[in-house]
């Protein structure tokens, strides 16, 4: 037997229609007509408005709440006519209309008087927060200092970096490193017993520093293929 789930009930108890319409004369007048209608429940409210630039008076506006029209569309056409406006206009479509769903929420919740509804909700709180905190490591691992005369778009110094480097930013890990950090040439892989005789300085000089357990060593390729060849040959096997 066929196990059939029914679907689930979508309340539309939210809708909003938006109109935005504009036009520029040859003369360098421009109008921008604006019509909404808002619906929540059983309430429903509507409101135009244009905003008018001429050459010679400037800049007016107009707006109301009552006796709102709305635009129509026609073979292609969008036709709008407010008489209290006094704007007739027609706009011809050039290309294919944009449609999208920015939201759809399936999550219903009841209040305490007995009503019931779809709320907004933050989805995936738990990955937005992960993604935030990788970038706050990433930039404790990677954050640089700036240089003397730093700039944010190639123009504007940045404050404080007319002063000189190292005022402005976060260092990192691997700058910290870098700049007052322990760093060696040692372990150059010339032969087992130098590359064991310059760890052991490396070992002596964290002893010297304290908490050794703490220290960690960043190391490239060729450093790690030496350490490598160091421990086997110092082990019975060879």
């Amino acid at each position: 037997m066929e196990n059939i789930q029914p679907s689930p009930k979508v309340q539309n108890n939210f809708h909003l229609e938006k109109w935005f319409l504009d036009c520029v004369t040859e003369e360098g007048q421009a109008i921008i007509l604006y019509a909404a209608k808002l619906k929540w429940k059983k309430w429903t409210v509507p409101y135009t408005s244009w905003l008018f630039y001429n050459t010679k008076s400037g800049l007016s506006n107009k707006s109301r709440f009552r006796n709102v029209t709305f635009p129509e569309i026609k073979n292609d056409n969008i036709y709008w006519n407010d008489n209290d406006f006094q704007v007739l206009g027609a706009w011809k479509q050039l290309s294919a209309s944009i449609k999208a769903i920015i939201f759809s929420s399936q999550v219903e919740v009841a209040a305490e008087d007995g009503q019931n509804g779809y709320l907004w909700y933050l989805k995936a709180e738990a990955d937005t927060r992960a993604r935030f905190n990788d970038y706050l490591e990433m930039a404790m691992l990677e954050g640089e200092l700036n240089v003397a005369g730093s700039t944010a778009d190639g123009a504007t110094i940045i404050s404080g970096s007319a002063a000189g480097a190292g005022n402005v930013g976060t260092e990192g890990l691997f700058a910290a490193i870098e700049s007052r950090g322990n760093i060696t040439s040692g372990i150059t892989g010339v032969n087992a017993a130098t590359d064991l005789a310059e760890f052991d300085a490396i070992l002596a000089e964290f002893d010297k520093q304290g908490a050794i357990e703490e220290n960690m060593m960043f190391v490239n390729r060729a450093t790690s293929l030496a350490m490598d060849d160091m421990l086997a040959s110092m082990n019975s096997y060879g």
